[in-house]
């Protein structure tokens, strides 16, 4: 959504649409990281319209071994903060 310049609010009009959802940071591609990443307003679009399905990363990783962990608890962190 952040590279075509779509509004997270335009998540609001899939309710019952979405099935599944994949993330990645929004500039690079990369693996969404606490410090370079928010999808906290992504999120929260997303609880707003019931979507209790999987987060899955698809992205251009710069380290799965080194930053895995890290981003499973940054998504953790941020649904749980949205």
């Amino acid at each position: 959504m952040v590279q075509m310049n779509e509004p997270v609010e335009a998540v609001l009009a899939c309710r019952g649409l979405v099935a599944h959802v994949h993330v990645a940071d929004g500039a690079t591609r990369a693996e969404p990281l606490d410090a370079t990443t928010n999808l906290r307003p992504f999120f929260a679009a997303l609880k707003a319209i019931g979507y209790t399905g999987r987060v899955s990363v698809e992205c251009a990783w710069r380290s799965i071994q080194d930053n895995a962990e890290v981003v499973r608890e940054t998504l953790a962190r941020q649904w749980s903060q949205a």
